[in-house]
């Protein structure tokens, strides 16, 4: 397999684009879907969770109404799938990092901008377009709470 990859990076063999084709789909088989997501014990009571596939819009344009985010949250399995609509976020983020903490029957997630190490915040707001997953949680009813810089954004009771 190193010999093949090898091969397809330098452009040697006949098969290069059936070798990448064959490495992007299994990329794509591996993080497709709801993978098992072992909690870590944070010693405050707390089981934190790492959320994954989080994807990011582009800035859509100008603020027009700061009170105009959606929150959509769906349940497959023993998974949540979320998306934010509309979400104000500082215009020179380079990422978004949602951090998931499980107290009892309570699934907290937490939004936060990331940046780059040379860059930081700016005076700017922009309506961003976030979504994500996490899971595999065990059977029962959770309140989800939504929180972004630790302000609660959103809330709804989730039954798997």
């Amino acid at each position: 397999m190193k010999s093949i990859v090898k091969n397809a990076v330098t452009g040697k063999g006949k098969s290069r684009g059936a070798v990448w084709c064959g490495v992007v789909l299994g990329f794509l088989v591996a993080v497709a879907g709801c993978e098992r997501l072992e909690p870590v014990d944070t010693g405050k009571g707390n089981t934190d969770l790492v959320c994954k596939d989080i994807t990011s819009s582009d800035c859509k344009g100008e603020v027009k109404n700061e009170n105009r985010s959606s929150v959509q949250v769906e349940y497959k399995g023993k998974c949540l799938y979320i998306t934010h609509k509309d979400l104000l976020l500082n215009c020179c983020k380079e990422g978004v990092n949602v951090t998931v903490s499980v107290t009892g029957s309570t699934i907290e997630l937490n939004i936060e901008e990331t940046y780059s190490e040379e860059g930081g915040p700016c005076r700017c707001i922009c309506p961003f377009d976030i979504s994500y997953s996490v899971g595999e949680f065990e059977e029962g009813t959770y309140v989800l709470i939504i929180k972004c810089h630790n302000q609660q954004i959103h809330s709804q009771t989730v039954v798997f």
